[in-house]
């Protein structure tokens, strides 16, 4: 998938920044795309303006959403609407693609599959026990001793899916059912977890354990280590 995004913002001091027009392609969202769409519309006292526009490849859908995809509704050229989880989605995307650091991939696939569902699917085709039931013992099972054995590594939600043969939607949200968390933030907590025992053991530079435990680097682990424990990392290991 390839996603541009541009707009200009008014600052909370009243100030104006412009977002670059690019082009991103990064792992948060690759492989998917579709047929180029305009999405218009227009307010006469609009204060921010962001535009992000996603080309997607239909083939690609039933791998992501399984027989979740409706076939109508990719058939039929859909109207200027408001939907507000794909527009919860899309900024989430947008904010993703313009500070990657902040994420991994796991967590752009979640938003790009999320995204995708709430589009080109019929929430009314499946029954609401089958939409929101967990992974089964054995599936959980398997998911959870890859996550342990590579919580640290570039983990896609293709081979998740793919462990557990459920598509990426369906595994998504069997997965979230089950650990009452999203797989990218169950990762996110075990490399906080293993940090802890790392800073626990042995004055080690902060540095050195953010790299060890799958970070991109001190300020991003600081910041998700804080979010989570409440402290930043120094405090805690001088605590």
């Amino acid at each position: 998938m390839s996603v541009w995004s541009k707009g200009e913002a008014i600052a909370k001091r009243g100030s104006t920044s412009k977002f670059p027009q690019r082009e991103t392609d990064t792992t948060l969202a690759s492989r998917y795309g579709y047929p180029r769409t305009n999405r218009m519309g227009y307010s006469e006292k609009a204060r921010l303006v962001r535009d992000i526009r996603l080309v997607f490849d239909p083939n690609r859908l039933p791998e992501i959403l399984g027989d979740d995809v409706d076939g109508k509704r990719l058939q039929t050229p859909i109207p200027i609407t408001y939907d507000d989880r794909f527009t919860q989605c899309a900024h989430l995307l947008a904010d993703a693609c313009i500070e990657p650091v902040e994420s991994n991939r796991l967590y752009g696939e979640s938003l790009t599959t999320a995204l995708l569902a709430a589009y080109w699917t019929n929430p009314d085709r499946h029954s609401k026990k089958r939409r929101t039931g967990g992974l089964s013992s054995w599936q959980l099972r398997q998911t959870l001793g890859y996550l342990e054995a590579n919580f640290a590594a570039d983990v896609s939600l293709a081979k998740l899916a793919a462990l557990t043969g459920l598509s990426q939607s369906q595994f998504s949200r069997a997965f979230h059912a089950s650990a009452g968390v999203a797989p990218y933030q169950w990762t996110l907590q075990a490399r906080v977890r293993k940090a802890q025992e790392l800073l626990a053991k042995a004055d080690q530079p902060i540095s050195a354990v953010a790299i060890e435990v799958g970070f991109a680097d001190q300020s991003h682990f600081t910041k998700v280590f804080r979010r989570q424990v409440g402290v930043t990392p120094k405090k805690w290991q001088r605590d």
